[in-house]
């Protein structure tokens, strides 16, 4: 892991567009490669993506995309190999996306990626008791008041403590090698 990896790379032929944080992630995890066990999960995944995005659009919520697009990233994506590169790619695109200049690659999958199975399952399911996501939106919506784009290592921790509400672990867990990646190279520069 290098820290020129701190800026996302899109290859020049990437057409650059205004798009919604959740409509770019969702692309990425219907590209994912398919789970064996259950080939249809990135479809379910995206598709919930999606929902989410709308709902987050109806409440006029829409600036809360990006920490969604973050935190699910950290819970619910991983690497296929040993190169986690990619994985840090998605990751920093929406850490760095700037929602008052909301420009972000047109990609449907940028790298080897895969879903993780328990996780995207508890999402799903979790998004469909909107009794239950009520805290989760209002976690998402605290995140603004350490600004917008701020970094502070606070602001990201807590888009840590949102990746568990959504993947379904402990609050109180052990940081994972993943989150420990994420807040080196979220707080960086």
């Amino acid at each position: 892991m290098s820290n020129a990896l701190a800026v996302p790379t899109v290859p020049m032929h990437t057409p650059l567009t205004t798009i919604e944080p959740l409509t770019s992630f969702a692309r990425i995890a219907r590209g994912a490669a398919p789970h064996p066990a259950m080939p249809s999960l990135n479809l379910q995944f995206a598709s919930a993506v999606a929902q989410l995005g709308s709902f987050l659009t109806i409440r006029g919520e829409a600036a809360c995309e990006h920490y969604f697009a973050q935190a699910l990233t950290l819970g619910c994506l991983r690497p296929l190999g040993a190169d986690i590169a990619q994985w840090e790619r998605t990751l920093m695109l929406f850490v760095l996306f700037d929602r008052r200049r909301p420009i972000l690659p047109a990609l449907s999958v940028i790298g080897d990626l895969a879903v993780v199975e328990q996780p995207a399952i508890h999402f799903i399911q979790l998004l469909r008791d909107q009794s239950a996501f009520q805290p989760v939106y209002d976690s998402a919506r605290r995140l603004d008041r350490f600004g917008a784009v701020s970094r502070a290592r606070r602001k990201m921790e807590n888009i840590v403590l949102l990746s568990r509400e959504l993947a379904g672990r402990s609050l109180l867990a052990p940081a994972t090698p993943a989150e420990q990646d994420f807040l080196r190279l979220a707080c960086e520069g």
